[in-house]
């Protein structure tokens, strides 16, 4: 009885932390394929050229945190709340260059995901594909709102 009593309670601790790691590797998965949208050459390029003072990153369901690696933008980055109206017309203030991360899904090993640069118009999307248990850009486009 002690036996069966002691693997009930090694499963049901197993099953937790189980659970828990689940969830951590979503977590990791999110993070790197936001690196990935974030440290994307073309966008890249895009921020380090062009005229802008400070980059925003909206948070929101998809970036709710500031452990982004944003190294590779030499421009100064803030993370913002939401803004009241966004991406709407409302009391959005269009003038601030601000990055929304607005599609984020992963399925298996694959993935997709898009970014709003609402300033200047642009929506790109990629799609990740993961090989090795590590997330690559898989396809790349970019179109005007």
């Amino acid at each position: 009885m002690k036996n069966l009593i002691g693997i009930l309670l090694l499963t049901i601790i197993m099953g937790r932390s189980n659970s828990n790691q689940a969830n951590t590797d979503i977590s990791s998965d999110k993070n790197c394929l936001i690196n990935l949208m974030l440290g994307y050459p073309d966008l890249v390029k895009f921020i380090n050229n062009g005229e802008i003072d400070t980059v925003y990153l909206i948070k929101n369901e998809h970036l709710n945190n500031e452990n982004v690696n944003h190294k590779l933008i030499r421009k100064p980055v803030v993370f913002v709340n939401k803004p009241v109206g966004y991406p709407k017309y409302g009391k959005f203030d269009n003038t601030k260059f601000q990055i929304s991360f607005e599609l984020l899904k992963i399925k298996g090993d694959d993935a997709e995901g898009s970014i709003l640069i609402k300033s200047v118009g642009v929506l790109s999307f990629f799609k990740f594909i993961r090989h090795n248990y590590k997330w690559k850009v898989s396809g790349y486009s970019k179109g005007m709102i």
